[in-house]
């Protein structure tokens, strides 16, 4: 009775034994089915820490982007208003030069006008005094001519042949066609001066000058004895 009791003790023992070990193998396959999956949790940890350090980084990068974005749009509208309000001073202040060059440029037209008018009066006034001036000029040219002339006949009433020439001359520069000076240098160079080619010349400008005059057949037989 004692061995089937210690056999029964021993075959239960067995059996308990055999589950508590398979109970301990499951717990320990368990356990460290548990380690593996804090394991995994804690590397996801460390991955989510730092993934959070870098969004926290991020972040911080944002927020300084973004003030810095704040900072450069209230520059911005700031230069914007300032540019406006230039730019509206500039159009008051083109309107006002506008209105003075306007101003101005009628003011121009104006004298402009009164210019012109001045001009024509002007233009008139010196054509008369123009004419006026050369009927002048051709009076005292007239007047000098003539004193040329008289002084020359003085001269050779006083015996001063070559003076007499000169005065002609001058008397003859102003006026060419005078044929009474050419008459007397040809006179003077003929019996005077014994110059038969002024002679000549003096006497061929006074038959061209006044061809009409009695005397031109006297002179025209003294050219042909002169040559």
């Amino acid at each position: 009775m004692k061995l089937k009791i210690f056999i029964f003790t021993t075959i239960v023992f067995a059996v308990l034994s055999g589950v508590l070990i398979a109970k301990n193998n499951d717990l320990n396959r368990r356990f460290d089915n548990l380690e593996s999956v804090f394991d995994s949790a804690g590397n996801d940890l460390r991955f989510l820490k730092e993934e959070n350090s870098t969004l926290l980084e991020n972040n911080t990068q944002l927020k300084n982007s973004i003030s810095s974005y704040v900072n450069i749009t209230n520059k911005l509208k700031n230069e914007s208003t300032n540019f406006k309000n230039r730019v509206r001073d500039s159009e008051s202040s083109a309107s006002a030069k506008k209105e003075k060059l306007r101003k101005l440029e009628e003011e121009v037209k104006s004298k402009d006008f009164e210019l012109t008018k001045a001009e024509k009066k002007y233009s008139i006034d010196v054509g008369k005094l123009t004419e006026e001036t050369k009927g002048l000029n051709a009076q005292l040219l007239r007047e000098k001519a003539l004193a040329y002339y008289n002084l020359g006949l003085a001269y050779v009433r006083g015996g001063f042949y070559n003076e007499a020439i000169e005065s002609w001359e001058n008397a003859l520069r102003i006026d060419s066609s005078d044929f009474d000076a050419h008459y007397n240098l040809a006179v003077i160079y003929e019996t005077k001066k014994k110059n038969t080619n002024k002679a000549v010349f003096h006497y061929n400008k006074y038959l061209q000058l006044n061809p009409d005059e009695a005397d031109c057949s006297e002179i025209r037989e003294k050219l042909r004895k002169l040559r």
